[in-house]
């Protein structure tokens, strides 16, 4: 019998967010009762507050089909539904008339090339930088609240991280207070050049985006991420992409072309971007140098895999395995994990 061939990637890709379409959830909020599975049904907006998100119903509350739930006060119901952007997954929770809260899964990324070009004016640095998501992610659950905070994973004051930052952005902005509480489960390291605070940063632009029924596109998302730093602007378009200028100039490029995974050693040690750029400079060295003079366990990563790459400002290195030639991890990780001194991840690309 003759081999399959595989498929256009790209009719792959289609085929695959389909199949991982947007699921909902309707239970009464009064008896609690319920889901029932009924037939699938799909819908191009919420039913209740009208979100332009396209959606599935897997399931209703008690006996009732979708039309006998809106011909009934909308407010006994809440609708949960999930649906993908091209590089986050975001949950939407609608309960009566509105949007009340959305869970936003923000991917890290990782520097396959990186250069410094000079400085700017600005104060910025001109950079010119190839990313790329991963899907090792941070969740945020964000919600309408009478006033802004932070619970959850805190990697500084409250009002000193990054989303703060967008918050404040987006109502300089709109000349508007977006009342937000929002919970962070951490799981991308910080420091390590994996743009954590950038990720989070860009999850609250798409959280207020979708509560508060901004209808922005793409484009407008990024020119507010650029205000909130250099990274933020790539994380909302996401995949793959060279960024140039001090970040803010996103050109999306072509997926990895055979399907892998890459390996990712963290030492435990933390660089700050603020005084990594200041360090060069001083000094005029490269990241990726500095990066190995500040975290030497890095040497032992390097003579195992001399193809890996140093994440931006480090301290992170990363190497890419295809899977055709690869299907199982090198036998050095077995032993690296046991004795490397700092963090190691497995990770899959994220596409468009």
């Amino acid at each position: 019998m003759a081999e399959e061939k595989e498929p256009d990637r790209a009719e792959r890709r289609r085929q695959e967010k389909e199949a991982a379409k947007q699921k909902v959830k309707a239970t009464c909020a009064e008896c609690k009762e319920g889901p029932c599975d009924i037939a699938p049904k799909t819908y191009d907006k919420c039913p209740v507050c009208g979100c332009p998100a396209r959606f599935t119903v897997k399931a209703m509350a008690d006996d009732l089909q979708l039309e006998d739930i809106l011909g009934k006060e909308p407010a006994l119901f809440s609708f949960e539904y999930l649906y993908d952007t091209p590089n986050y997954q975001v949950k939407l929770v609608a309960v009566g008339a509105s949007c009340a809260r959305c869970i936003v899964k923000a991917p890290a990324k990782i520097n396959l090339e990186f250069e410094i070009l000079g400085t700017r004016q600005d104060g910025y640095h001109e950079i010119r930088t190839v990313m790329q998501t991963i899907d090792l992610c941070d969740y945020l659950t964000v919600q309408k609240s009478e006033g802004f905070s932070l619970t959850g994973t805190l990697v500084a004051p409250p009002r000193e991280t990054t989303i703060y930052k967008a918050v404040s952005v987006m109502e300089e902005t709109f000349a508007q207070a977006f009342r937000i509480c929002v919970h962070l489960d951490k799981t991308i390291p910080v420091m390590a050049g994996l743009g954590g605070g950038s990720s989070d940063a860009a999850a609250v632009i798409f959280a207020i985006n979708e509560l508060f029924g901004l209808k922005l596109a793409k484009e407008e998302m990024k020119g507010l991420a650029a205000s909130v730093g250099a990274d933020v602007p790539f994380f909302i378009e996401g995949g793959r992409c060279l960024c140039e200028g001090f970040g803010e100039k996103v050109t999306p490029l072509p997926d990895e072309e055979e399907p892998g995974y890459y390996i990712i050693f963290r030492p435990h040690k933390r660089i700050a971007t603020k005084q990594a750029y200041m360090d060069y400079d001083r000094v005029g060295q490269s990241f990726a140098e500095a990066a190995r003079i500040k975290a030497p366990q890095l040497e032992q990563i390097f003579e195992i895999f001399p193809d890996a790459v140093i994440s931006g400002k480090g301290p992170t290195a990363s190497v890419f395995r295809a899977i055709k030639h690869n299907p199982e991890l090198p036998a050095a990780i077995n032993d690296l994990v046991r004795e490397w001194d700092g963090d190691l991840y497995i990770a899959r690309p994220i596409g468009r």
